[in-house]
């Protein structure tokens, strides 16, 4: 038995979640995966069973997935001491090297950027530090739908660089005021500001109705300098549909979306210069550019590099 556990999440959440309110891509990648391994979600907050999502451990589990944090590591050792221990990190984080290497916890990252920051974090100690990028499901492709070559869309957390993004919308609205910005919050930080001409406040929308506009716009506009992702689920999505991002060079980025010398037209540029980011838009409403995304990223592709990890 395979569990995985939340010990940390602001609220319970579960599948009917990922299909049917806003969710957070961490806790979205935590549904994908533990579904596809047919294995149970604990979280600390839940306070009565749905499925396959129970609020405690029942029986003993052969592999116990922490999510971010490794503060339940010890506990969790001495209570299940045949269980395999996996760390698996969202963030840019200093985990316990003692803890990790006193229970044998393996960790696992979301990118390679990722990886090779926590490696340093931990460094000088004997712990398994892999990657396994965050999935996206196997049939997310594009449908065909008509683009609107005047919509961008922002649907990330506030403080994943909304302010710097508005500023930036409002030259390009200068030059063309027939655009519009729709922006979307996942719900666990307040709004930004987006009481301005041309921007959309759609609120929380749930995964499919994100989809849905991101298939349409001409770009996800991301151009986040402040803070870094560490995989950027909205990109592998957002391409997956045949929709570009627009962003910059920060975190996992560049290793996320598919580099110029795949014969496609780059997507990370250098955000910190406004004219930039606002010739590239303009330049892109009269040729979109076509977009790819990773066959690693693929719930099959993941799946198998989960099952590798807790054989």
């Amino acid at each position: 038995m395979i569990v995985f556990y939340d010990p940390a999440c602001p609220k319970p959440y579960s599948l009917d979640a990922l299909r049917n309110e806003p969710l957070g891509g961490s806790e979205a990648s935590c549904v994908r995966v533990a579904e596809s391994l047919d294995a149970t979600v604990v979280q600390h907050c839940r306070t009565h069973a749905e499925g396959r999502y129970l609020p405690g451990i029942i029986g003993e589990p052969s592999a116990i997935v922490v999510m971010r944090s490794d503060k339940p590591l010890g506990w969790l050792r001495e209570k299940y001491p045949r269980a395999k221990l996996v760390l698996w990190l969202h963030d840019f984080t200093h985990p316990d090297s003692a803890i990790l290497e006193s229970t044998g916890t393996v960790v696992v990252c979301v990118s390679d950027h990722h990886r090779e920051y926590t490696k340093r974090a931990v460094r000088g100690a004997s712990v398994r530090v892999m990657r396994i990028y965050n999935p996206i499901d196997d049939d997310l492709m594009p449908s065909g739908a008509e683009v609107d070559r005047n919509k961008l869309v922002f649907f990330s957390s506030p403080h994943k660089g909304l302010e710097y993004a508005t500023v930036l919308f409002a030259r390009i609205r200068a030059l063309a005021p027939e655009m519009t910005l729709c922006v979307a919050n996942p719900g666990y930080y307040p709004d930004g500001p987006t009481d301005y001409d041309g921007i959309v406040n759609l609120g929380q929308l749930p995964h499919r109705a994100i989809v849905n506009h991101v298939r349409t716009a001409l770009c996800s506009f991301l151009p986040n300098i402040v803070f870094p992702e560490t995989f950027g689920l909205v990109f592998a999505e957002s391409n997956a549909v045949g929709t570009p991002v627009l962003t910059h060079s920060f975190g996992a980025a560049s290793e996320v979306l598919m580099p110029a010398d795949f014969g496609l037209t780059p997507q990370v540029i250098d955000c910190t210069k406004p004219a930039t980011v606002v010739n590239h838009v303009l330049e892109w409403r009269d040729a979109r550019p076509v977009v790819a995304v990773r066959d690693e990223f693929r719930m099959s592709n993941v799946k198998k590099a989960w099952e590798k990890v807790l054989a």
